[in-house]
């Protein structure tokens, strides 16, 4: 990384980093200090799986650049990132597993401390704002066929972004840009999935019958059932409630449905490419309303979960630029 100065006391940018870094120092810390096995054995998880992906993160996260960037000689072009930038992306990528474990160890630890409560509260809501619940619209909407389309794109296509693009940036981006999305991304994790979902804690309407000993969702449960076979929805829940009556932390181990962090992650990454090229930010905010929308077909998610996410992420990018704002040029 070169240095570059930025306003805001004209720190720069290995200052930046170093805040950064201890930031996430910090964060790890709380979390071990909380429950030092399930954060060890979290982080063992996460870098074993990021270890097993590492094939298809790398040839993502330098292959879509390469057909943009450097469309001339994409050969050339990864050739010359790899050789100059493999520290760098190694460095995030043991980062971003480590972030991920104390986000799961704290957010697994929640429940014990503040009840779900707001289950109810945001059910109403939505019921209030719509007329009826918004999952009832969703699956009114989508029919069968392009489900397994939806599901493919909320479960699989959202986890290939969501790990590729902190490393594409690693090994592509602009020090001024990597500062910005990788602070936005943890301040994202930390307000809006650790703070906001501590207060406005829920479990979702894929929980809300279990949780409240309620039937209000039972229609909603039948047909996730019902799709199982192209969408594990009903499934990874129930592995997930699971967890959550045993108080283990295992992997995706956490139950937080305000706000959704499917949505943010999605709107965060909307935005960084709206930054970058009028065209990717199109598709980048089309591929975050899949995402919303998904939230709710899939039961995840009350649609106000969604919109908290976009405002919390909105905010904090913002932010981000105004903090990271160059005096000279990238």
């Amino acid at each position: 990384m070169t240095i570059e100065t930025v306003e805001r006391g004209r720190l720069t940018g290995v200052t930046a980093v170093h805040q950064l870094v201890l930031f996430v120092a910090v964060w790890c810390l709380v979390s071990f200090t909380v429950s030092p096995r399930a954060y060890l054995d979290l982080t063992a998880w996460h870098l074993a799986m990021m270890t097993l992906a590492s094939p298809v993160i790398v040839v993502i996260a330098l292959g879509v650049p390469s057909l943009i960037a450097g469309w001339d000689s994409p050969v050339r072009y990864v050739h010359d990132k790899v050789n100059s930038r493999w520290a760098n992306a190694l460095f995030v990528a043991v980062g971003f597993a480590l972030c991920l474990a104390a986000f799961s160890t704290l957010k697994t630890t929640f429940p014990e401390v503040v009840p779900f409560w707001a289950d109810k509260w945001l059910a109403n809501a939505d019921k209030s704002l719509y007329g009826h619940s918004p999952w009832r619209f969703a699956h009114a909407a989508v029919g069968r066929f392009w489900a397994g389309w939806l599901f493919n794109a909320y479960e699989y296509l959202w986890t290939l972004e969501w790990l590729c693009v902190p490393i594409a940036l690693a090994f592509c981006a602009s020090v001024r840009t990597q500062l910005r999305y990788y602070w936005a991304l943890a301040l994202t994790f930390v307000i809006g999935g650790l703070i906001v979902a501590a207060i406005f804690s829920s479990g979702g309407p894929i929980f809300y019958d279990r949780i409240l000993g309620s039937t209000r969702f039972a229609e909603l449960d039948a047909k996730l059932i019902g799709l199982a076979n192209i969408g594990g929805a009903a499934s990874f829940s129930d592995y997930l409630y699971s967890l959550y009556l045993s108080g283990h932390a295992d992997l995706g181990s956490g139950i937080s449905a305000m706000p959704s962090m499917h949505v943010a992650v999605a709107c965060l990454n909307a935005c960084l490419l709206a930054s970058i090229n009028r065209w990717a930010g199109l598709a980048g905010w089309l591929f975050a309303a899949v995402i919303m929308f998904g939230s709710v077909y899939t039961g995840w998610h009350y649609s106000l979960d969604g919109y908290a996410s976009i405002l919390i992420v909105s905010a904090i990018w913002y932010a981000t630029g105004r903090w990271l704002q160059p005096t000279t040029p990238a």
